[in-house]
């Protein structure tokens, strides 16, 4: 298109010289008609020079510029948008579950019982269990199993999973900080060096009754001087032990209106109160898991991620008092903000307290040394009651575990029998050409622009009968400059005749194309 523009648009300023000269005109106009057939900077200069006295060739000399925008701007007109497909077909769906019940019983004793409800039972080889409380003490550090979730691989392009808004049974936690409202009353062993300190709190939840009161022990006596690298082995008087945090009370209402899954409280003695032997300030806190429904946001995942955003939860309470005592296999619980029902199986919701118990109950006491340093700590095992002891957020912790507890449920094939799934859509991501017609207006608009001005040179030509000379360098021989001859060129020039001294006279010298009453057709001299 570019090509055939500019063919047609140098053709007719080639043709159209001729007709500008039917009047007197400089002669000079003559070399910036020949300078504009050859390209964009030709124009510019013509339309500098020419301006108003040549309509026609200014039209021409703004289509060549024109053409400068040709390629960036049908560069524009197609565009590469990436855009999603909607695949058919394929298995798309995130796990959730409004029932609860485990394959396998918690407590390896109680097999009949989770049967028939009965006392008693076989022992049976229950491995699981050991999983499921592992992966509650791992959450504890952060590491959460992620949704159960399917999403399609595709080897040629990446795939995007969507899924809708979901509600699904869980377990939420709440965290209470009661160092400023529990009681702490110390009593002073002056024989033994002994500290006994007792810390006791009201709950903030109605549903938790006769909290007990958790015992402190700090011993003021420091040990003999000895080896107290093998301080296991020294006798029990010369030990000077330390009770620095204690999580292990339990005392839940089970004919509570709430229905919770399991209470702990403690307290800790923070590290800088360690060597305060008159007056040690404990920490307390409490937190409660219970059973609620969690409504989570519309999602996209990938095959190898999802994250759900939990956007809110709503309390689940037992439609009977005394659920877990009763008789009926199942207790059902109804969230009174949207009426729906949720199913737990009576053995699983008795038991699951033990195993978030388990887990996270623990004490931590430490062994000092002569010099008031601290040496050991007591127990043996997984340092549980050390990283609950040790960590900044004990919110934070007690929030992943019951985050945790919460994704046990909703794994696909996992512990839970009674799982269902929400279905989504995979898109895939497809190139595609897109169109954009509104860039097509100006090549458009500059194809018609020199159709119209070859029209009109035509016509021009044909009305004032100019023969069809074009650009040819033969014509400008055969039709010379009347009146001028080689003495006015010697006379004019000083020096050697150039191109410039050439061109300032064409510049003050004006001419016309017309008959000479002789010859014919010819550039006469005004």
């Amino acid at each position: 298109m570019k090509t055939t523009i500019l063919l047609s648009v140098s053709a007719c300023f080639g043709q159209l010289k001729w007709h500008h000269f039917t009047t007197p005109r400089l002669l000079s106009d003559l070399e910036a008609f020949d300078e504009a057939s050859r390209g964009p900077w030709g124009s510019f200069l013509l339309l500098l020079r020419c301006r108003g006295r040549a309509p026609l060739a200014v039209g021409l000399a703004i289509t060549t510029l024109a053409t400068l925008l040709v390629e960036p701007i049908t560069q524009q007109i197609l565009d590469f948008p990436l855009s999603e497909k909607m695949l058919e077909g394929v298995d798309v769906k995130i796990v959730n579950s409004h029932d609860f019940r485990l394959r396998v019983p918690i407590d390896s004793n109680n097999v009949s019982y989770a049967k028939n409800f009965s006392i008693g039972g076989p022992l049976v080889n229950n491995t699981k269990a050991l999983g499921i409380q592992n992966s509650l003490a791992n959450a504890a550090l952060g590491d959460i199993s992620p949704f159960s979730f399917s999403c399609p691989e595709s080897v040629n392009s990446a795939v995007e999973c969507h899924y809708p808004n979901f509600t699904t049974l869980g377990i939420c936690s709440s965290f209470h900080n009661t160092t400023d409202s529990s009681t702490q009353i110390c009593t002073h062993n002056h024989a033994s060096g002994e500290i006994s300190c007792d810390i006791s709190w009201s709950s903030a939840w109605a549903e938790i009754k006769d909290v007990q009161t958790i015992t402190m022990r700090l011993n003021q006596t420091k040990p003999p001087r000895g080896d107290v690298e093998i301080w296991n082995y020294l006798p029990a008087n010369q030990m000077a032990w330390d009770d620095v945090f204690s999580f292990l009370g339990r005392t839940v209402d089970r004919e509570s209106s709430r229905g919770p899954v399991l209470y702990l409280n403690g307290v800790r003695l923070p590290a800088q109160q360690l060597h305060n032997r008159d007056t040690p300030e404990f920490e307390g806190f409490e937190c409660l898991w219970y059973w609620c429904a969690q409504e989570y946001s519309a999602s996209v995942g990938s095959p190898r991620t999802v994250s759900p955003k939990l956007i809110s939860t709503s309390l689940l309470r037992p439609t009977e008092p005394n659920c877990l005592g009763s008789h009926p296999e199942y207790c059902v619980y109804t969230d009174d903000s949207t009426s729906e029902i949720y199913h737990l199986d009576k053995f699983t919701a008795s038991w699951l307290d033990h195993y978030i118990h388990s887990a996270l109950g623990s004490s931590l006491a430490i062994l000092r040394s002569p010099e008031g340093g601290s040496n050991g700590q007591s127990g043996v095992g997984l340092d549980i009651g050390l990283f609950l002891y040790s960590t900044q957020d004990l919110e934070m912790v007690f929030r992943n575990v019951a985050t945790q507890a919460s994704n046990i449920i909703r794994i696909n094939g996992g512990e839970n029998v009674n799982t269902t799934a929400v279905k989504g859509l995979a898109f895939r991501t497809e190139t595609f050409i897109e169109v954009r017609w509104g860039w097509v207006s100006l090549p458009v608009i500059e194809t018609l622009l020199a159709i119209i001005l070859l029209a009109a040179t035509m016509m021009v030509t044909r009305k004032s009968q100019q023969p069809l000379l074009k650009s040819s360098a033969n014509a400008l021989l055969f039709h010379g400059l009347g009146g001028w001859t080689a003495a006015d060129t010697a006379r004019t020039v000083k020096g050697k005749e150039t191109l410039g001294t050439l061109d300032d006279i064409s510049k003050s010298l004006e001419v016309r194309f017309q008959g000479n009453g002789r010859d014919g057709l010819q550039f006469v001299r005004i």
